[in-house]
């Protein structure tokens, strides 16, 4: 019988800079590692293999985030979380764990939290234990009790501002790799003629350049927030514009001809505005998905290009394990490409609506210049001076709006484009390491 290890109040240090990784089979046993992964949780590698991975479970972890985690999995999907692990030794040691799908099991690679999120992990997940013990205390089955966790979790997120767990760790896992990288201290890789590990060099150098521009995608996010607000009020405003122009313009009669032609044709512009802000919100919700949806897996993808990098300055490139890697990360790499196609057909849909609303605001803007000219020729119609000096500020406020709107949109075009070019070279590394892997397993 295997003596059972108790936790003990002391840290486990490792580098910020410093990966480490599992791959398990499909029930969680632990099938390969690399040696940071061994110094770490003080077992060797031998011991490892053929362990379930919970055998460096920390009892400070709630059961919930072990049940999500196997739910994404499970699922096909990729996900991230913060967790206390226990050595051997009992001492704790706390990672991002990132987890994904690899043909026959799963690949976790993981990194040392320093970042906002990590302050608030411990309390959180205090909680969330307690509210698990209290409900199995009063003889609520595990299943339920884990239940009434992830009700308090969602409950706590809420408070902080995510609407659910995949929004909070969209935000969480890009933020963690900055401050990592703000800690970390890597060098530039030194130069190497072996071409496997030019090819992962080459991949994991494309996959952190990528990253570096999350900024934009980021300011293309709140502008998208920002202007979906702003192109509903906008729509509501022209509406009511011409709803009150229509009004004073019958109390006119025959002496308000022209006013009540203009706002007529107001009211046409202000109907098809409202049509195309309709299509273009949901254009832009569609767009902020898959902006977060890319933060979360180009910090994915980058993490496995870069382990797989480091794991080939350990190992021979024909070890075995470096095809789980490379599998791994051209998977990854190639989700991520998804999302960004999907995102830039959006960018290019918005891109045309914005055109139409700004053909839209053209439109209205020389019927406002033709309504005010007829305002200042009619004495009795001093009740539109009014209406068209608010249509003014808000036709010259939009076409400032729709500017910047476009300028952002047009710098996004531009990575995504670059994007999609380099990316028929990363597929011709992926392949040429999963050939040279694959020969090797033979």
């Amino acid at each position: 019988m295997a003596t059972r290890i108790e936790p003990v109040n002391r840290e486990r240090f490792f580098a910020p800079e410093e990966l480490f990784f599992s791959t398990t089979d499909a029930k969680g046993i632990i099938t390969s590692g690399n040696s940071v992964f061994a110094r770490v949780s003080g077992y060797p590698e031998s011991s490892l293999l053929g362990k379930p991975h919970n055998l460096i479970r920390h009892p400070d972890m709630p059961r919930i985030v072990f049940k999500l985690l196997w739910e994404y999995l499970e699922a096909g999907k990729p996900i991230a979380a913060f967790v206390k692990n226990m050595a051997s030794d009992g001492a704790y040691y706390w990672v991002m764990a990132t987890a994904a799908p690899i043909p026959g099991g799963y690949l976790s690679v993981r990194f040392k939290p320093c970042g906002p999120f990590f302050s608030h992990i411990g309390p959180v997940y205090a909680d969330l234990l307690k509210v698990e013990q209290e409900a199995e205390g009063r003889g609520v089955s595990r299943r339920d009790a884990m239940e009434l966790s992830r009700a308090r979790l969602l409950e706590i997120l809420g408070s902080l501002g995510f609407s659910d767990y995949d929004h909070f760790i969209q935000t969480a896992l890009p933020t963690e790799l900055k401050q990592r990288d703000a800690a970390a201290h890597r060098g530039e890789p030194e130069p190497t003629d072996d071409a496997a590990l030019q090819g992962c060099q080459f991949i994991a150098s494309f996959m952190r350049s990528l990253f570096g521009q999350l900024e934009t995608f980021s300011e293309l996010n709140r502008k998208l927030s920002e202007k979906s607000a702003f192109v509903l009020e906008l729509a509501g405003e022209i509406r009511l514009l011409s709803q009150n122009s229509q009004v004073a313009a019958r109390r006119l009669e025959s002496s308000g001809a022209t006013l009540s032609k203009v706002a007529s044709i107001m009211g046409a512009d202000s109907d098809e505005a409202v049509e195309v802000v309709r299509t273009l919100t949901r254009h832009i919700g569609s767009a902020r998905h898959w902006l977060s949806d890319l933060s979360f897996l180009a910090s994915i993808a980058r993490l496995q290009s870069e382990m797989a990098a480091d794991f080939l300055l350990e190992v021979s490139p024909t070890d075995p394990r470096v095809l789980a890697l490379s599998q791994c990360a051209s998977v990854g790499s190639e989700n991520l490409f998804g999302s960004m196609d999907r995102l830039h057909r959006d960018l290019r849909s918005i891109g045309d609506l914005v055109d139409r609303l700004a053909e839209v605001l053209r439109t209205l803007e020389m019927i406002h210049l033709t309504g005010k000219l007829e305002v200042a020729r009619l004495a009795s119609a001093g009740a539109f001076q009014s209406l068209f000096e608010r249509a003014g500020e808000q036709i010259g406020s939009a076409k400032a709006q729709m500017a910047e709107f476009i300028a952002t949109l047009a710098a996004t075009f531009r990575i995504t484009s670059d994007t999609g070019h380099a990316r028929v070279g990363l597929a011709v590394e992926f392949e040429a390491m999963q050939k040279r892997a694959g020969a090797a397993a033979a």
